[in-house]
C-alpha cells in the first residue's frame, strides 16, 4: 500500500449525507472524480497538456472502495495507478 498517494482532502458536510448519517453515493462520486483529475495531473496529465498535446482521457475501468463515511469529519481519498496502455 506504500503506492497510495493522497488526492482529495475535504470535509463531508450534513448535507452529503443520508437518512442514516452517511454520505451518500452521489456525493462519493464527486469527491472521487475530482480526486481522478489530481491523480492525473500527478501522473503529468493535466487538462491543459492534454488540450497543447491534443490529447484525451477515457476511464475504461474506475473502482470506487470506501467504507462509510459520517457527515461533520473529514475525509480523504487516496489514489494509485495500476497500469496503462497505448490503445484502449
Amino acid at each position: 500500500m506504500s503506492d497510495l498517494v493522497e488526492t482529495y482532502r475535504g470535509t463531508v458536510y450534513p448535507w452529503h449525507c443520508d437518512h442514516m448519517g452517511h454520505m451518500n453515493v452521489m456525493w462519493y462520486v464527486g469527491k472521487f472524480d475530482e480526486a481522478t483529475w489530481q491523480l492525473l495531473t500527478m501522473l503529468g496529465l493535466s487538462p491543459a497538456w492534454l488540450r497543447e498535446n491534443r490529447r484525451g482521457m477515457v476511464a475504461l475501468d474506475q473502482r470506487i472502495a470506501t467504507g462509510r463515511c459520517s457527515g461533520r469529519r473529514p475525509w480523504r481519498c487516496p489514489g494509485m495507478r495500476e497500469g496503462q496502455g497505448r490503445t484502449a
